[in-house]
């Protein structure tokens, strides 16, 4: 078993860019496995998963993905299978591009455990998780002053975000203003948490580190607010800009230097009920533009969907 783990420093090149003491513990977790030592190797796992929670969340997701693969490795050796698996399944949840490079450097049985769960986690993935990776792994944040404003803006009807603008009130008034404004939109008030609040803050947070503008938080960016709303869209396509079909400007003797994002809703995925089967938003990435534009053409009908989708958060007093 010795050098086991080097083969999977091939597909985790930056695994030890994350800050010091959970690197620490994962290098000594690495050694306890390579010498047999797999319950020590488990302890220090943990202790590792927990040190990560300081790290920005870039780092922690690729942290939390290699400790979870060798947390798997580690319970393999001691006949878990069932832990190795749930450690498996977070890894390719953190890292879903992620194979084992080297076969021969595990065993038979681990290699076919990870193949065999590596296609049921994958098996719904859609082209949306491919470009951006990580949003099943991702944690909600706590709403503070920014996510409150954001959510107004984003959910909130006229006359909530009149009152918000226009009332003059205490701190107290305002988390009173808020406490109404979410259980407006309790989908489930029998259970203890808010499951929308819960869902927005969750997405919120992906926004802001997946869509950032230049000058912008990634939540207020248009492929941001279009995600926090509608969710992950059904299909995803990416390809380059092209002269003769996009409405973009060309610089650089006529070469176009860029990408056209596509993003595709279902009908049903959408809060509001059209003609269509599926809509489509395009973004486009072009200097001199910009990161994720969504094209103007477009933008009339996603602010009426966009519209709708907050409103639809209200939940009706008749149930429906």
């Amino acid at each position: 078993m010795r050098h086991a783990t080097a083969a999977f420093l091939l597909i985790l090149p930056a695994v030890l860019l994350f800050a010091a003491d959970p690197a620490a513990d994962l290098a000594e977790a690495r050694r306890a496995i390579d010498t047999g030592r797999y319950e020590q190797a488990v302890t220090l796992l943990e202790r590792a998963r927990s040190g990560t929670d300081a790290l920005a969340a870039d780092q922690r997701s690729g942290a939390l993905g290699a400790i979870h693969f060798y947390a798997a490795l580690a319970e393999f050796h001691l006949g878990e299978n069932g832990k190795t698996r749930a450690h498996l399944e977070k890894f390719i949840e953190y890292s879903q591009n992620a194979r084992i490079s080297d076969r021969a450097k595990y065993p038979r049985r681990f290699v076919d455990m990870f193949e065999n769960v590596y296609e049921k986690v994958n098996k719904d993935v859609t082209d949306f998780d491919r470009y951006y990776p990580g949003f099943n792994a991702a944690v909600a944040v706590p709403g503070g002053e920014l996510n409150s404003d954001l959510a107004l803006e984003l959910l909130g009807l006229r006359n909530e975000k009149r009152e918000w603008d226009e009332r003059r009130m205490s701190n107290d008034e305002r988390a009173r203003f808020l406490d109404t404004f979410w259980a407006r939109r309790d989908p489930n008030p029998a259970t203890e948490q808010n499951e929308l609040r819960e869902a927005f803050m969750r997405r919120v947070a992906f926004a802001d580190h997946m869509f950032p503008g230049d000058a912008q938080r990634g939540a207020k960016t248009d492929r941001g607010r279009i995600f926090i709303l509608l969710g992950k869209p059904a299909m995803v396509q990416r390809r380059a800009l092209l002269k003769d079909k996009d409405n973009v400007q060309v610089y650089f003797n006529e070469q176009v230097d860029g990408h056209m994002e596509l993003w595709v809703y279902a009908n049903e995925q959408l809060p509001i009920d059209i003609p269509k089967r599926a809509v489509q938003y395009r973004f486009v990435t072009q200097e001199g533009i910009g990161k994720g534009v969504l094209q103007r053409a477009e933008e009339a009908f996603a602010t009426r969907v966009l519209t709708a989708a907050g409103e639809a958060s209200v939940r009706r007093e008749d149930g429906r």
